[in-house]
């Protein structure tokens, strides 16, 4: 969970290599509320479909949807839709590995310096 000088809290979902995969879709007001999103993204997971959205420059990112509410969206844009596709799918593989979120860190930065 990041925490910027704002006090708002997002998550982030973190390759082995330290990249960001996925994030939350908003902010939250606290660390308890993120952890209890991540909680509730965890238990949707089965329910969940990667679909893949284009935006205003022809880019392509994916969300994570439960119906019409979006779980997560991709950290970063596509330039083919195959590839976002694969990359939404491969989150949404790594997220139904992960059975507890009580271990997580919150980590603050300061969002003028990136």
């Amino acid at each position: 969970m990041f925490q910027a000088t704002t006090d708002r809290v997002d998550w982030r979902f973190l390759s082995a290599n330290n990249r960001s995969i996925a994030r939350s879709v908003h902010d939250f007001p606290d660390a308890y509320a993120c952890l209890n999103s991540l909680t509730e993204l965890i238990k949707g997971l089965d329910g969940a479909n990667v679909v893949t959205v284009r935006n205003g420059q022809g880019m392509w990112h994916w969300q994570l949807r439960a119906g019409a509410v979006a779980l997560a969206v991709s950290s970063r844009q596509y330039q083919r839709r195959i590839r976002a596709h694969a990359a939404g799918g491969g989150f949404l593989t790594l997220a139904k590995q992960v059975h507890d979120v009580t271990g997580l860190q919150l980590v603050s930065f300061d969002r003028a310096d990136t």
